[in-house]
């Protein structure tokens, strides 16, 4: 997020946020403030049809605590039944068709559990999972699961 006194107008949109990286930000048009446009660097800006600037927020939030955890753990390329392993007993975080980081994520949570769920391939799906929890203790039945290789 960028203070308030250092959001710029660019292509008629104002932008507000930029990923850690640079390379994606989002924007808000000055004459309807509840709009959300993400667009990657250099790219044409593209409405979020789906979410309106307080549920972006929110989500956007959540993500956030996500990756500032101080516990996390992450596993890649697992199938769709090690998935429904780990989010068996977490609720689905309802959020609009959000594209970012990639078209279907997903977020679960389980008390103070945080499950991001990201395809990371369309034709045989693979799934790469990166949990967080304020306490390394909160994670041991998740990291009990057989046949998963975390990685911290």
């Amino acid at each position: 997020m960028v203070s308030p006194e250092e959001i710029q107008i660019e292509d008629g949109k104002a932008i507000f946020m930029w990923d850690r990286t640079g390379d994606w930000r989002w924007s808000f048009d000055p004459d309807a403030p509840g709009s959300v446009f993400d667009a990657e660097r250099h790219a044409s800006w593209g409405l979020l049809k789906t979410e309106g600037m307080e549920q972006f927020l929110t989500h956007r939030t959540v993500w956030e605590v996500l990756h500032a955890a101080p516990t996390r753990v992450r596993a890649t390329g697992i199938s769709e039944t090690a998935v429904a392993a780990i989010t068996a007993s977490a609720e689905e975080v309802s959020f609009g068709a959000w594209n970012w980081p990639v078209p279907g994520y997903r977020m679960y949570m389980q008390g103070d559990v945080l499950i991001q769920v990201v395809c990371d391939d369309d034709e045989d799906p693979e799934w790469d999972v990166d949990i967080a929890a304020p306490n390394p203790a909160d994670l041991a039945g998740i990291l009990a699961l057989p046949d998963m290789e975390w990685r911290r």
